[in-house]
């Protein structure tokens, strides 16, 4: 029974195959670092899979998040899907050869029949079109979800608030627009985000670790504003601030001598009414 399939760095073009949707027992797939183009289908996340305590749930991985340049790109991939040992981290070579990579370690879980029991999903460095179909957010078991360096379009989908065990979550180097979703402030166990070099606009929601994340996470997406980011409204060179918009200073004075001058003009009516 299929439950890990790693194809990460070859030269696999076409469409992702939706029927990956009905193994069954598929826990963990890598597709990084191919020439795949097309949607991501929605199968994937429709997948529904029972695991035998034992056989691949309860394992302890790690996966290296790539933050440098292309040449470092194939360290976002699984280093080990078994008992992990610090030793072992220290001693993988990726991590000399590529400083600037932050480690991130789980633990697969036992998964039951339900939406989405994938845990690993790694789609980056592909050529893949289209929107992020809405029931991705119905993946509860997924840890690294990886959709970087794509050519996605659309909205990240408000359903990701439903990525409840999500520790990875890169949508990084897309075209995507939009907003980024409330619901993301609700993922307490997202160490890792990155929406970096995309379209998105409006200001950051001031909920959950969403603030805590470093000002890379958010750069070149020049609609984006508030913490980490400058503020919402910062006035730029040239740029009148609302409380500094010309004639707004002289409002309060000047609404103050006009009534002056009408108070004037009516007591003397009264004067000559007399």
């Amino acid at each position: 029974k299929l439950a890990i399939l790693q194809l990460g760095n070859n030269s696999l073009s076409g469409a992702i195959p939706p029927s990956l949707g009905t193994c069954r027992n598929l826990i963990w797939l890598d597709l990084t670092l191919n020439q795949l183009t097309g949607p991501i289908p929605a199968s994937l996340a429709s997948q529904t899979g029972l695991i035998s305590p034992g056989a691949v749930s309860g394992k302890h991985f790690a996966f290296l998040r790539n933050e440098g340049g292309t040449s470092c790109a194939d360290s976002g991939v699984l280093v080990e899907f078994a008992g992990i040992r610090p030793e072992r981290l220290a001693s993988f070579p990726l991590v000399h050869a590529c400083p600037t990579t932050r480690i991130y370690t789980g633990t697969a879980l036992y998964t039951f029949s339900g939406n989405g029991s994938i845990v690993y999903l790694d789609l980056s460095y592909n050529s893949l079109t289209g929107t992020i179909p809405d029931n991705m957010g119905a993946m509860g078991y997924l840890q690294v979800f990886n959709l970087g360096h794509n050519q996605l379009t659309g909205p990240i989908p408000d359903t990701f608030g439903g990525l409840k065990s999500v520790g990875v979550l890169d949508l990084s180097h897309n075209h995507l627009s939009g907003t980024i979703p409330a619901a993301l402030g609700s993922l307490s166990f997202l160490v890792d985000l990155d929406v970096s070099n995309n379209n998105l606009t409006g200001a950051i929601p001031f909920l959950g670790q969403l603030t805590t994340f470093p000002p890379s996470c958010y750069e070149n997406n020049s609609g984006l504003c508030g913490m980490p980011l400058p503020p919402c409204g910062a006035s730029g060179p040239g740029t009148p601030d609302a409380t500094t918009r010309p004639g707004s200073g002289d409002r309060g004075s000047g609404f103050l001598g006009g009534s002056i001058v009408v108070g004037i003009a009516i007591s003397v009516l009264i004067v000559l009414a007399c």
